[in-house]
């Protein structure tokens, strides 16, 4: 009995710890390809509190008693692990030819960490739940900062205090992420103790659709959760992400889609509805027409400068993709390839689509291997589920929720894949949700909180 509360404790401590580390960006670098102009962390080999993190993680699966072995010898088990291995094999291969075969290597390693911490948290629902517990500490710990970042207009207090910058970016500042009311002012995005303000929105997004399916302590409908909810939903539309704000509406709709005959009621969606309409309020009582600009842009917006430049890294991802199909141009090297010939400097950003960007970077194979990992579990148990249960679609847009809303999240920005708080979210997030589906499907319940709904009103076909 000590023994299996010792190991509880362990599991999730080292969970909640490795759920922090998402919100904070250290690194300690440890190689530097050295090629001007080219952003840090598109050249760098570092060592990151998030990516030690997922390796804390990574031993649980094997190390511990209770493991669950039979998960990885599931149907949806060997294809995480075919499409892992395909994965890992392609950006091994890539390092071939590769300007800087280095981070290629390093990009391999980061990712079997990060698989092996998927499989870690898949196998085990309480690593899940410590993850959920940190992830909702984050949130919280959040408010105070974007608070302070929005009253004081500037990146203050992690520039002074946290990253050690030496002094905070006020948003008049040019190049500080801000958003543009259409007379031209400027707003400070929210962007917590992240690196970008991108990365918190998908952090938010996340968390709001992981938490469909965690405690329901922790859901809307009941007083701490719609508590958290709305700092959640306020926290996601402060951060002005229109990615993470599609990500969060296409993963709860699914959710609602797959629990329709319940939503229909009208008591359950009011309860997951209100505190993202209370969030809407509040931040459009303080940002007014700045977050109107930005949720409804104008024409001129819409054939900008950063458009335009996200178009012309499509193109040129394109057609490295065309002439390296197999072998792409070595994982993580997408920016310095963008320094040679025949580009030279035309752009030193990766393309903003995680599985077009992995397809040039290591292959088509590799592009591939990365989407079944994302859609390839609700996708496989679905297809056998449905011979035998009518209510098998409604299931599988349970069981797609999360997938879709990081599927958004990699369509639209490329943090997923190169920046290391990204690649975590991406690994502890998916293995969160396939863990926390466990007891639903063991218990045949469905996952929508169920507010004083008769057993014989559920949906019958579980996450």
């Amino acid at each position: 009995m000590q023994a299996e509360r010792l190991e509880r404790g362990l599991e999730t401590s080292v969970a909640v710890a490795a759920a922090l580390s998402v919100g904070y960006d250290w690194s300690k670098p440890l190689w530097h390809a050295g090629v001007p102009w080219v952003p840090g962390p598109f050249q760098d080999v570092t060592l990151t509190a998030s990516a030690l993190g997922l390796l804390t993680l990574a031993p649980f699966g094997a190390l511990l008693p209770g493991s669950g072995l039979e998960e990885s010898l599931s149907r949806e088990g060997r294809l995480v692990a075919v499409c892992g291995a395909l994965l890992l094999g392609s950006l091994g291969l890539s390092a071939i030819g590769a300007p800087a075969p280095l981070l290629a290597l390093a990009r391999a390693a980061e990712v079997a960490v990060g698989l092996l911490a998927y499989l870690a948290v898949a196998r085990r629902p309480r690593l899940a739940h410590g993850l959920l517990i940190g992830f909702t500490g984050l949130v919280l710990l959040q408010l105070p900062i974007i608070t302070l970042q929005e009253t004081t207009q500037s990146t203050f207090p992690v520039g002074q205090y946290l990253y050690g910058w030496g002094t905070d970016v006020s948003a008049q500042v040019p190049g500080d992420s801000v958003v543009f009311g259409n007379d031209g002012t400027r707003w400070q995005r929210a962007l917590g103790s992240f690196p970008h303000p991108n990365v918190l929105g998908g952090f938010i997004a996340t968390y709001i659709v992981l938490g469909l399916c965690g405690p329901r302590a922790l859901r809307p409908g009941r007083k701490m959760g719609t508590v958290i909810w709305a700092i959640a939903w306020t926290e996601l539309l402060f951060t002005f992400s229109r990615a993470a704000l599609l990500a969060a509406l296409v993963g709860c709709a699914s959710w609602a889609l797959g629990n329709a005959r319940i939503v229909g009621r009208g008591r359950s969606l009011v309860y997951v509805a209100l505190p993202a309409f209370l969030a809407l309020g509040i931040v459009g009582a303080a940002s007014g027409p700045f977050l109107e600009a930005r949720l409804v842009p104008s024409p001129g917006q819409l054939s900008s400068a950063p458009v335009a430049g996200r178009l012309l890294l499509l193109r040129i991802a394109i057609e490295l993709v065309k002439a390296h199909p197999l072998l792409g141009i070595g994982a993580g090297n997408f920016s310095l390839v963008e320094t040679m010939p025949p580009f030279s400097f035309i752009a030193v950003d990766p393309v903003h689509v995680v599985p077009l960007l992995i397809a040039s970077e290591a292959g088509i194979p590799a592009g591939l291997a990365w989407l079944g990992i994302v859609l390839g579990v609700p996708i496989l148990a679905w297809s056998h589920r449905r011979r035998v249960d009518p209510g098998a679609r409604a299931w599988l847009a349970i069981r797609l929720a999360l997938p879709l809303a990081i599927l958004t999240l990699g369509l639209l920005d490329h943090y997923l894949w190169t920046l290391a708080p990204g690649r975590a979210l991406f690994w502890l997030t998916l293995g969160s949700w396939r863990a926390l589906q466990t007891p639903a499907e063991e218990s045949d319940e469905t996952v929508l909180p169920s507010w004083n709904v008769a057993r014989s009103d559920r949906v019958g076909a579980p996450m």
